[in-house]
């Protein structure tokens, strides 16, 4: 069976990340989710992140700071995960900063979950590990290239 890629969550707002880490879940990826500053410097000093979502409730500051230290490095390439920055409405000098500083996009709250979740596949897409061939039922989701039914 192939990887999943694997999806960080770092402070998001539990009403949205509770409905993304569904929705991206039931696309055949594993989600990991970071609530505290702490917690997401364990979650991303491990290897095997694709992708982190870091959201407006954790300081400008401190995104910048996770940023710098784990990505900008990503695009596909062995450096690290690729980041996508959760601003609020009118921070364009901190969405300019945090574009400069590597992050791959940063996305204005408050967000739609589906478009957030469309940017994280075009984003896995572009490393080469674009979302697995799968038909989303009712209450199941298929994976056709491993054979495997998900909740």
């Amino acid at each position: 069976m192939a990887a999943r890629s694997v999806i960080a969550l770092v402070s998001v707002a539990e009403v949205v990340a509770t409905e993304l880490a569904d929705h991206l879940e039931r696309r055949g990826h594993d989600v990991h989710q970071a609530r505290q500053p702490w917690e997401a410097e364990s979650l991303l000093s491990g290897k095997g992140i694709d992708v982190v979502v870091v959201g407006d409730s954790l300081s400008q500051a401190e995104g910048r700071d996770l940023l710098r230290r784990y990505g900008g490095q990503g695009g596909g390439g062995e450096g690290g995960p690729d980041f996508i920055l959760i601003c609020r409405p009118a921070d364009l000098v901190d969405k300019v900063l945090a574009l400069e500083l590597g992050a791959a996009d940063v996305i204005e709250s408050p967000l739609n979950v589906r478009e957030l979740a469309a940017r994280v596949g075009g984003l896995l897409s572009r490393r080469g590990r674009g979302t697995q061939e799968l038909i989303v039922l009712e209450n199941a989701t298929v994976d056709l290239k491993s054979a495997m039914v998900m909740h």
